[in-house]
């Protein structure tokens, strides 16, 4: 059996002369290139399709009557939409959508249970029938 040509080295050769460990010493091995790296998509297309509709809907939303003033401050204009469910599956559906002013919209964030107990914010869990109450 052939012993590794690594100096003072006497494991069997598993190719080209070189045992498993010192497989790093062969010269005839081919130098890879380093692969380019790409930048992370800073959005999917899936999301950026999305958010054209989004805008879209969000200036109708914004603009009609029973939305023009802010759901917590009703004196304040509303500028922004608060979505009572989050984004994720609920960003295009305009049920989930309350109208508010910025500082509405902090408020929302900052006083969670009093936002739950008035409305402001729903729960994010879909309702389903279980299956014995059919």
């Amino acid at each position: 059996m052939k012993t590794c040509t690594a100096t003072n080295c006497t494991r069997p050769v598993f190719g080209k002369g070189y045992c498993k460990c010192h497989q790093s010493l062969r010269t005839d091995k081919k130098k890879r290139k380093p692969k380019k790296k790409k930048p992370i998509r800073p959005m999917s297309k899936k999301l950026s399709k999305e958010r054209v509709t989004y805008r879209a809907l969000r200036e109708e939303f914004l603009s009609k009557p029973e939305n023009m003033f802010c759901a917590v401050y009703p004196s304040i204009p509303a500028e922004e939409i608060h979505h009572s469910r989050g984004r994720g599956k609920y960003l295009n559906n305009v049920s989930t959508w309350i109208a508010v002013s910025r500082i509405g919209h902090i408020w929302i964030h900052e006083n969670v249970l009093l936002a739950t107990e008035r409305g402001f914010i729903g729960s994010r869990i879909a309702l389903v029938t279980p299956l014995n109450q059919e």
